[in-house]
């Protein structure tokens, strides 16, 4: 019954957080080969080696996923948040799709059968990400009208704003002062259909799973194309 679904997602939120204590991108410790070839394409020199295998030191790092792509043994890791979606499902929300514009290039000459996709897959509505991107554009221009202060430097990737906080401290009163596009349309999402939804983004961006666990609702749950491309 709806009931008793509703209770199952109750009693699954507390199963959440062993996921989400688990960070966006994580070392599987027992496949480790010491290749030391995440170590060497690091950008911000992020991955050390500790025990006999590499470890991704989260203070330094920005979650670009480079080393995911870059490692031949696959043992660094995207965390999956499907099963958080599939739980979603089970509640009386409503659940929200926020999908990046790449999808486009993503699922080139598929791009409507995507969406179906989604919808088959149990999702209520897809809105795109753009319309976030829009309102922090014409917010931004508001801003510099009334106070100047221009250029700044775009909150949109979250991998970026982890740079600054991390490596360039001082120019963090340079990042936008409002909200990234995705916080900024999730914002417009929970206006639309009210509180009680569950926002999800779909996109390319590993990155966006950091702004999901440290803003939550805004979105709930971030999934990478090749998630959702796992779950088709």
């Amino acid at each position: 019954t709806s009931i008793s679904r509703h209770a199952l997602f109750n009693d699954n939120c507390a199963g959440w957080s062993s996921t989400v204590d688990r960070k966006p991108i994580y070392t599987e410790i027992s496949n480790c080969r010491d290749c030391y070839r995440c170590v060497r394409h690091c950008p911000v020199k992020a991955i050390q080696i500790k025990d006999a295998h590499a470890e991704i030191v989260y203070d330094r790092c920005t979650f670009c996923g480079i080393c995911v792509n870059e490692c031949p043994n696959s043992v660094k890791v995207i965390r999956n948040d499907t099963d958080r979606v599939r739980m979603a499902f089970l509640s009386k929300r409503r659940v929200i799709v926020s999908l990046a514009p790449s999808y486009v290039s993503e699922f080139i000459g598929y791009e409507d059968n995507f969406v179906r996709a989604l919808y088959k897959l149990g999702f209520d509505a897809v809105s795109e990400t753009a319309i976030g991107a829009a309102l922090v554009s014409q917010a931004l221009d508001m801003y510099v009208e009334d106070h100047g202060g221009a250029p700044f430097i775009s909150t949109a990737c979250p991998s970026v704003v982890q740079l600054v906080r991390k490596y360039f401290p001082e120019d963090i009163d340079s990042l936008a002062p409002v909200p990234s596009p995705l916080q900024t349309h999730s914002a417009y999402l929970r206006r639309l259909y009210g509180k009680d939804i569950t926002i999800v983004f779909i996109g390319p961006c590993t990155a966006k799973k950091v702004e999901a666990d440290e803003h939550p609702g805004y979105p709930d749950i971030a999934l990478t194309f090749r998630e959702v491309r796992q779950w088709l």
